[in-house]
């Protein structure tokens, strides 16, 4: 509460969503209560105040999980196969498009046979030796 002759600061804070890109015009007032007289009414309004609204944008929050794991329970010989399961997850909270996963085979390692693969497009290029998943449109 100010009372009289007395200079103080009350402080109110205003929150909103802005909907669209443009500009946002904002005026405050303030007006004497019933039985007050306001001996000074041109200092009862506030400046405009005019702020610039961009458009921003939403940033996506992912949480992505690769998991790779050798599914051979017995130890591999010399000219085995080695079966290796990748699974890629996402905790969220958003959901995501357009993941491309890529699994480089070490030295060692040629790809035999196929790529079993849940969803989407696997390519093999034999001579880089990497593995590339791409989801699907």
């Amino acid at each position: 509460m100010l009372t009289n002759n007395a200079t103080g600061e009350v402080r109110l804070g205003v929150r909103g969503i802005v909907p669209q890109p443009g500009t946002v015009s904002n005026i405050a007032t303030i007006t004497a209560p019933n039985g007050a007289i306001d001996t000074n009414p041109a200092n009862n309004t506030s400046g405009t105040i005019v702020t610039k609204v961009e458009q921003r944008l939403l940033q996506k929050l992912a949480d992505l999980q690769l998991k790779k794991v050798l599914l051979n329970n017995e130890p591999l010989q010399t000219g085995g196969k080695a079966v290796f399961r990748i699974t890629l997850t996402n905790a969220g909270p958003d959901s995501v498009q357009t993941i491309v996963v890529r699994d480089t085979l070490t030295g060692n390692l040629d790809l035999i046979g196929g790529i079993d693969v849940s969803a989407g497009v696997t390519h093999y290029d034999a001579v880089s030796k990497i593995v590339v998943h791409f989801p699907l449109p």
